[in-house]
């Protein structure tokens, strides 16, 4: 038991993030999410790195000091940045993944947009729609209009069966 706690303690020591340390990957993620002349491979991994430090920060819980919770809102509202620039699928996708991956019920109404969007395409990108309705199903948004979406779109509502299947393993998970 002594030796678990000690391992623990030690992992947390390892894995933890100044408010510094977050500002600079906040400015990385601004630099690089909707530059077309970088990779999008930039912004995944700089949006990898705010997801761990918004999952960290998460993980203290009510020790939080107000800097480190509004960093927290700063990576979820460069999330949903990331999720609307133009022309960068990758990018949408991974910040897609990551607003259902960090769980925030603030990132739910983002994602609808999102999705509506995609859902108005006649083929829309099938990795998009699969983690938009699966991120939604992670956040697990419970308001009317977002089951409603759901639910039309499991049943059938979109031409595209891929957007079927998707919408139905929302519902699943």
């Amino acid at each position: 038991l002594l030796v678990g706690g000690l391992l623990l303690a030690q992992e947390e020591d390892e894995m933890s993030f100044s408010d510094e340390e977050i500002q600079r990957y906040l400015a990385d993620f601004d630099g690089c999410y909707d530059n077309k002349e970088l990779p999008q491979a930039d912004a995944v991994a700089a949006l990898g790195r705010l997801q761990e430090a918004y999952l960290w920060l998460r993980a203290r819980g009510q020790r939080l000091t107000a800097e480190q919770l509004n960093l927290k809102e700063d990576i979820l509202a460069r999330a949903d940045k990331g999720l609307a620039v133009k022309r960068r699928a990758v990018v949408n996708i991974e910040c897609a993944k990551a607003l259902g991956e960090m769980g925030d019920p603030k990132g739910a109404q983002p994602l609808v947009r999102w999705l509506e969007g995609l859902l108005a395409e006649a083929s829309p990108n099938p990795t998009a729609v699969e983690y938009g309705f699966r991120s939604l199903a992670w956040i697990g948004p419970n308001d009317a209009s977002t089951l409603k979406l759901v639910l039309e779109y499991a049943t059938g509502k979109h031409q595209d069966p891929a957007v079927t299947a998707a919408a139905m393993q929302a519902c699943y998970e």
